[in-house]
């Protein structure tokens, strides 16, 4: 895998690492974006020794090719969009 990378066939999955999600993180309340399109969650992990959990979503097939915004959400909070090239 490549970072900032995902292919755009089929169905991919995105990994990420987030620092600041309260103790009531759940594949419900942490909201992950590819653009406007909701990705669903499939797992967010424990928190390691920095604070940073790991989240694993699925994102569908057939995502058009090119640069998108990725950003994080929970609660009222967002992160700042950062740029995922769909290849």
């Amino acid at each position: 895998w490549r970072s900032g990378e995902v292919g755009a066939e089929d169905r991919w999955h995105i990994s990420c690492w987030v620092k600041g999600l309260g103790e009531n993180c759940d594949r419900n309340n942490v909201r992950l974006y590819l653009g406007e399109e909701r990705l669903s969650v499939d797992w967010i992990g424990e928190p390691d020794g920095e604070g940073y959990r790991q989240i694993n979503a699925v994102m569908p097939g057939g995502a058009s090719k090119g640069e998108h915004p990725f950003r994080v959400k929970f609660g009222g909070a967002s992160t700042d969009p950062i740029p995922l090239h769909v290849k």
